[in-house]
């Protein structure tokens, strides 16, 4: 819930913040290139739980991987909050706010697909209790969801944007020591890393100090990627997606083929693939009348 209160709380702000004018603390963009920013960030934040699952499966387990993208995103909100704090030097501030969005999208990849991967595991496959479980996770998502615009976004838009961005930074924070103080009594030993004792409840000492250098990796590696980003020439910068995505693509084919045995593996196989395309349209239909929707007040009030 504390996680979809953040995620929502953000997104009702951002392209409101960015359109606003600088004499009212924003960056005085058009609604095109807000909307592109917009649709960029929400297209990558889809894009890295590739690369959280991958973690997780092999290295980390699913609380740890979760614990990270948590304190990550926290740390992401911190920073837009502290971009929309205001003053003259505007090329500090949108340094921060995009290190901000850049540290929401890595936190996002690590938390968002072991969230759910946890609660499967609570229940064995046939047990009929798993789908009230799951209803009882989403009913979690959609009321944080809910609350999200209605505080996060009063705050930012009626007072000012800073304390939107803080108020989601501090409903991670609670969502992510909320997990910490219940997980040995509610979880045991599920979301562990790989290869753990079956008798084990709580991470150790060694691996909350993984937890901390991998959380400080992505921030400061996001901080040093876009100080890198700006110094390098216009083709590089056209070039390098474009490699990042052939590279990922490769990478996801390979595995599929590397993983995938027998015919019953390769059907599954197979209807995933066609959800997925067909998954694609929904979310593009569910996003895109996002933006419009944001200023659709406005729109009415000026006939």
């Amino acid at each position: 819930m504390w996680e979809r209160f953040s995620y929502y709380g953000m997104r009702a702000l951002l392209v409101l913040f960015l359109t606003a004018s600088f004499a009212n603390g924003g960056f005085g963009l058009d609604r095109e290139t807000a909307f592109t920013i917009y649709g960029i960030f929400t297209g990558l934040v889809y894009v890295t739980p590739m690369l959280g699952g991958v973690l997780a499966d092999k290295f980390l387990g699913q609380r740890m991987t979760i614990y990270i993208g948590g304190l990550t995103m926290a740390v992401g909100q911190f920073m837009l909050s502290a971009a929309a704090i205001g003053g003259d030097n505007m090329e500090a501030r949108q340094f921060w706010f995009y290190a901000g969005l850049g540290v929401l999208i890595l936190g996002n990849g690590f938390f968002k697909p072991n969230i759910s991967t946890m609660v499967g595991d609570l229940y064995d496959n046939n047990d009929p209790r798993k789908d009230g479980g799951f209803t009882i996770f989403y009913m979690g998502i959609n009321l944080g969801a809910f609350i999200a615009p209605f505080v996060a976004g009063y705050l930012g838009e009626k007072i000012s944007w800073e304390y939107g961005y803080l108020a989601s930074g501090v409903g991670m924070l609670i969502g992510v020591l909320w997990l910490i103080l219940r997980s040995e009594k509610t979880l045991g030993h599920i979301g562990l890393p790989p290869k753990n004792k079956m008798s084990r409840t709580r991470l150790t000492a060694m691996e909350w100090g993984q937890i901390s250098a991998i959380t400080a990796v992505l921030i400061f590696g996001v901080i040093g990627f876009l100080q890198g980003w700006a110094s390098l020439s216009d083709g590089a910068q056209s070039t390098i997606p474009k490699v990042v995505g052939i590279v990922g693509g490769l990478y996801l084919v390979i595995s599929i083929f590397r993983g995938t045995e027998g015919r019953d593996q390769w059907a599954r196989v197979a209807v995933i693939m066609v959800l997925a395309f067909f998954n694609i349209f929904f979310w593009v239909a569910l996003n895109k009348p996002v933006p419009l929707l944001i200023f659709l007040p406005s729109i009415i009030r000026t006939g």
